[in-house]
């Protein structure tokens, strides 16, 4: 099946919806900051190769435990925030668009709102912020694209970072690198093929 591909932080999101719902959770329970010291921690121990991703991450998502993220907490947290999904990001409705992020599955599906055909996103528990699968990230992001679709074929790569997902843009006939600056929009075709 042909298919699009979207990244989808700094690329279909203008900003990290992760760090933007952490801060929506610091508006709402300002207390959840004495919890910074051990997040700290864990993401700069996984930066370090002492944890892996899943723990540092995990480590970081614990203030989950803190918060009810049930639907009313969610839409006010896409209320404030789903400005920040880019003008240019408009799928092509003849062709099943897949958004492949690194980000809790569950914030990208409520931010899109059924904008795409497909979300896959790391998959966590709300309840604990602990991770249910890897971390959505690098090689892991095709993994993930084959166990949902195993025979498949990118038409366009949308994402923001060659380094983290060139095994993507590399299946892609077409790839699209954007560049966060005073226009998020911006969107430029690579003429040639990247090499990895």
């Amino acid at each position: 099946m042909i298919i699009d591909v979207y990244d989808f932080d700094k690329t279909v999101y203008n900003g990290d919806c992760t760090v933007d719902f952490y801060k929506y959770c610091l508006s709402k329970k300002p207390w959840l900051i004495f919890l910074l010291p051990y997040q700290i921690i864990g993401l700069v121990f996984m930066k370090l190769g002492i944890f892996s991703e899943k723990k540092g991450k995990g480590m970081f998502l614990r203030f989950f435990r803190f918060i009810n993220a049930d639907e009313k907490f969610l839409n006010g947290y896409v209320n404030k925030y789903s400005h920040k999904i880019n003008s240019w990001f408009s799928p092509d409705i003849k062709i099943p668009s897949i958004i492949i992020s690194a980000s809790p599955q569950f914030i990208v599906e409520a931010l899109l709102n059924s904008r795409a055909h497909k979300i896959i996103g790391t998959e966590i528990d709300r309840n604990s912020g602990r991770l249910i699968s890897l971390n959505c990230k690098g090689k892991e992001k095709i993994e993930r694209l084959k166990a949902y679709m195993p025979d498949f074929k990118i038409r366009r790569m949308y994402t923001d970072s060659i380094k983290n997902d060139g095994f993507l843009l590399d299946l892609a006939d077409e790839k699209y690198i954007i560049y966060r600056n005073k226009e998020p929009e911006l969107i430029k075709k690579t003429s040639k093929k990247i090499n990895f």
